[in-house]
């Protein structure tokens, strides 16, 4: 959804984005990755979407649904072990996918959000998982000039959603959380839904919960099986505004934060728990939390980014929370935040991943995604934990990276070293010898010429050598890469790339400005 609900069919444990079951932790090395399939200049999906890890498959929905809503959309399935499209895939919607996918039982379900197509609505596909045919009677839509914004949630042959705004379409417009049956594609029942939603229902012991987008922050709880409001509902939080994120439920409390409140509210009552709702002065509460352990975790924009723990009864801060990730209001955790084996996970909007041990907030381990597309706007980097996996999206990356523990017998290392000695042009050659141990018999010698016109203002001439004495992995063509930051970053005279790989295969590097322009391969 916009910010999140969860990884393997739309449930973790009741939906709270806790995995307890998973024996991964960092730090991670990269095994695969997807990304920029449409070339640099096109995105493969928005800023919403993230992945499903089902099966042994990894499923992600495609759609740039902000600059090219009008093109078709496309689920598809990898393999999480070697990244190989799984047969019959992909498969097609009408429009750009703009939100997870959700993979529960036998179905596939997909949404659409035409944004800036005020004469279309958004619309649920629903595929047998086994046969890749549609359901009967999907695709089904929204009310026109409406999006489709969130992931749905199928549970006992229903599927649930709930559609919001196409942005820039300002008329007064009709939403809904919808109930559907899957087998047939008929409509079940429907609730009105003041300012539409951005955000996935949450379903917990015959309820749905849902929040809204705007004209005030409500949180709605309804019946599961006819769609009536359980009494108390809609509990009204702000006299205006809404949140993008989705609720939780966790040991009977509703979680949500909007604006710079962050509440737990008791979901027989419908009251807020004492001592919430927990402010952030200078801040705002955007992303969608992970329960578990009797804590809760949350992230927060403002001055700085920041990832928030607390104690699910009392509210009060776990040791070491809240946890500065660095940079300015433009660096600000608005995805959601997943937690697994003891450790949070979250992104921020410099396309940086961050793991951070859930006791005592340390921060075990982070990737710095490089830039792979033009997107510049929202970055809800959407993150994945399941069945020895680290799977995160990246719309800024313009894919999907898939991450795994180094293999314990790999011990490959390569250090390349480059002498840089300026000169009045923009003319740069770059001559790399590689050696390898006996275990590996190519031998590889590479000469590449490049010009530039990027931030580089002089002339260097680079020689890069270097030697990688890897130990044979105990599985046999298991890949990895790993690839730290050059140092000293900036360079003058000379820069370190240093980089590892767990078996022999061909590299590529690529050369960015600090903007994230690709300058050259």
């Amino acid at each position: 959804d916009y910010n999140g609900t969860s990884s393997t069919s739309v449930i973790w444990d009741s939906g709270t984005r806790h995995n307890p079951n998973t024996t991964i932790k960092p730090p991670f090395v990269l095994l695969w990755q997807r990304n920029s399939w449409r070339g640099m200049d096109n995105t493969v999906f928005s800023a919403c979407n993230g992945p499903v890890i089902e099966g042994g498959y990894i499923y992600f929905g495609e759609g740039d649904t902000y600059k090219q809503s009008q093109n078709p959309g496309y689920v598809w399935a990898w393999d999480s072990a070697t990244g190989v499209t799984k047969t019959g895939f992909p498969l097609m919607t009408d429009k750009g996918i703009d939100a997870h996918l959700s993979v529960a039982g036998n179905y596939i379900a997909a949404v659409t959000a035409p944004v800036n197509d005020p004469e279309t609505a958004g619309s649920v596909y629903v595929w047998d998982k086994t046969t890749l045919e549609l359901m009967p009677g999907f695709p089904v839509s929204a009310e026109k000039d409406t999006a489709i914004e969130a992931s749905p949630v199928i549970k006992d042959n229903r599927i649930y959603f709930l559609n919001g705004n196409i942005w820039g379409v300002s008329k007064p417009l009709e939403y809904y959380l919808y109930c559907y049956d899957i087998t047939t594609g008929a409509e079940l029942w429907k609730q009105p839904i003041i300012g539409g939603s951005a955000a996935t229902p949450f379903i917990y012991k015959g309820r749905i919960v849902v929040t809204n987008y705007d004209g005030g922050y409500r949180v709605y709880c309804f019946d599961e099986t006819d769609g009536s409001a359980v009494p108390g509902y809609p509990l009204q939080l702000t006299e205006t505004g809404g949140n993008v994120s989705s609720p939780i439920v966790y040991n009977g409390r509703i979680y949500t934060g909007g604006g710079n409140m962050f509440w737990a509210i008791d979901i027989d009552t419908a009251e807020v728990a004492a001592p919430f709702p927990i402010t952030a002065p200078g801040g705002s509460f955007y992303s969608t939390a992970a329960a578990g352990n009797g804590r809760v975790y949350f992230g927060r924009t403002g001055s700085s980014a920041q990832l928030w723990g607390i104690d699910a009864e009392t509210g009060g801060n776990i040791p070491g929370f809240p946890v500065d990730l660095g940079g300015d209001g433009g660096y600000s955790v608005i995805g959601p935040v997943t937690l697994a084996n003891g450790v949070v996970y979250c992104g921020t909007e410099n396309n940086k991943l961050f793991a951070v041990d859930a006791d005592n907030g340390t921060i075990l381990w982070e990737h710095q995604f490089l830039a792979g597309g033009p997107w510049t706007s929202y970055i809800y980097m959407n993150i994945s934990v399941a069945e020895d996996k680290l799977v995160a999206a990246s719309a800024k990356g313009n894919g999907v990276f898939v991450f795994v523990e180094p293999s314990p017998t790999v011990t490959s290392t390569s250090t390349p070293t480059a002498t840089i000695t300026p000169s009045p042009s923009l003319t740069a050659t770059s001559t790399g010898t590689v050696t390898r141990s006996p275990s590996f018999t190519p031998t590889r010698t590479a000469t590449t010429t490049f010009t530039t016109t990027g931030t580089i203002t002089a002339t260097p001439t680079a020689t890069i050598s270097g030697t990688a004495t890897p130990t044979p992995s105990a599985t046999p063509g298991m890949f990895y890469l790993r690839l730290e930051g050059s140092f000293p970053n900036p360079f003058n005279d000379e820069t370190s790339i240093v980089y590892e790989l767990g078996r022999d295969a061909d590299v590529q590097l690529r050369v960015y400005t600090v903007s994230g322009e690709l300058v050259k391969v």
